[in-house]
C-alpha cells in the first residue's frame, strides 16, 4: 500500500537517463565512490570546478520492486472498490449537470422569449383592451358595427372599435340604422348618410305595395256587386 512507502528509500537508487547520454558519458556515472560524506565532495569541487549549485531541480529515478509491488496493490484495490463508486458518483452528477443545464437552457429562453415579446409589443404600439359589458354599448351606423366605450376617470364616452357590416348583416340591420341615424340628429347635430337598402328588401317593399294597392283598388266583381246595391237602394228608395 501507499503508506508503507511514504518515507521508503530503495537500497540502491538509479535515475533515468537516455542511452545516449549514458554511452557518452559512460565513464562518469559514477564519481566520487570513494568519499565519505558530500562535504568531502564539496570542497573539491570548489576547488577544482567552476559550479553551480541547483535548486529543486527534478531529476527521475527508477521505483525498486517494493514500490511497485505495493503501488500496484493500491490501484487495484482501487478499481475494485472506489472506481464503480466514482463511475456512479459521475452519472449522478451528469444527470444533475444535464438538469441544471436545462433549466439554465430554459431560463434564458424565457428571457430572450420575453425581450421579443415587449419589443414587439413596443414596435406594434397598441394594446388590446376588453370592453366591460357594463359600461360598454354597440350600435349599427352607416354601415358600421361603433363600439363605444365610458372612460371613468375622463368622464366621457368615446368610441372604441369599428367594423364594417359585411353583406351578411345588411339585411337585419338596416332598420337599426335608420333609428340610430335619426337619434344621432336628435341628439348631437350629426347627420350621416342614409343607408341604402339591400336590393332585395326593396324589392319586397315594391312588391308589398303593389299589393296593398291592388287590394285598396275595387275588381270587376266588386263594382258588379255595388251597382246591384245601388240598384236595389234605388228600387228601395222608389219602393
Amino acid at each position: 500500500m501507499l503508506s508503507d512507502i511514504i518515507n521508503y528509500k530503495p537500497e540502491q537508487i538509479e535515475f533515468v537517463l537516455d542511452e545516449s547520454v549514458k554511452e557518452k558519458f559512460s565513464e562518469v556515472l559514477v564519481i566520487f565512490d570513494k568519499a565519505k560524506t558530500f562535504k568531502e565532495v564539496l570542497k573539491i569541487v570548489n576547488e577544482r570546478m567552476t559550479a553551480t549549485f541547483p535548486e529543486n531541480e527534478i531529476a527521475q529515478r527508477k521505483l525498486d520492486d517494493f514500490e511497485i509491488k505495493n503501488i500496484r496493490e493500491e490501484y487495484c484495490l482501487m478499481q475494485e472498490n472506489d472506481l464503480p463508486e466514482a463511475l456512479q458518483n459521475q452519472l449522478e452528477e451528469y444527470e444533475e449537470a444535464k438538469r441544471m443545464k436545462k433549466a439554465a437552457d430554459d431560463r434564458l429562453d424565457a428571457c430572450r422569449q420575453r425581450i421579443s415579446e415587449l419589443a414587439a409589443r413596443v414596435k406594434k404600439g397598441t394594446e388590446d383592451v376588453r370592453l366591460k359589458a357594463n359600461t360598454s354599448f354597440c350600435i349599427a351606423l352607416y354601415g358600421h358595427y361603433l363600439y363605444f366605450t365610458w372612460l371613468k376617470d375622463e368622464s366621457k364616452v368615446v368610441l372604441a372599435k369599428a367594423v364594417k357590416i359585411g353583406e351578411w348583416g345588411e339585411r337585419e340591420i338596416w332598420s337599426q340604422e335608420d333609428k340610430n341615424r335619426q337619434a344621432f340628429i336628435d341628439l348631437f347635430n350629426i347627420e350621416f348618410p342614409e343607408v341604402k337598402k339591400p336590393a332585395e328588401l326593396e324589392h319586397h317593399e315594391d312588391e308589398a305595395e303593389t299589393e296593398e294597392t291592388e287590394e285598396a283598388s275595387p275588381t270587376d266583381s266588386d263594382s258588379e256587386i255595388v251597382n246591384e246595391d245601388e240598384n236595389d237602394q234605388d228600387e228601395n228608395k222608389d219602393f
